[in-house]
């Protein structure tokens, strides 16, 4: 691939972790990580559509988080403002989700046995 003109370096890793649904981020030892999804997050919350107790979504825009519905119901016809603290709980219609963790990423160092750097 090739560095269009006006993008950058980190667009177009962006771009390439976008495909795989790796994430990447700073890490305390003050370098950046690429972490590989564990869990499959294609679940996305549907509107207007009858949950049961322990499903789990994310949203449709998704922000790192799974919701598992802790009271089920119907969901509402337009998405709710998604929280992101642990525990947290949001009222969709008369469903209500909490805040169950953030995605599961295992380091992409630990899957393949070679460092990145």
């Amino acid at each position: 691939m090739r560095i269009s003109k006006g993008q950058t370096r980190k667009d177009l890793a962006e771009k390439l972790l976008g495909w795989t649904g790796c994430v990447w981020r700073p890490e305390k030892d003050g370098k950046i990580h690429i972490f590989v999804p564990k869990k499959d997050t294609s679940t996305a919350w549907v509107a207007s559509t009858a949950y049961s107790l322990r499903d789990e979504v994310i949203p449709t825009t998704a922000n790192n988080y799974v919701y598992i519905c802790t009271t089920a119901g119907t969901s509402d016809s337009s998405e709710p403002t998604w929280a992101t603290g642990i525990g947290d709980t949001i009222v969709d219609g008369s469903v209500v989700w909490t805040v169950a963790y953030d995605y599961e990423f295992e380091e992409m160092e630990a899957l393949i046995g070679v460092e990145w750097r």
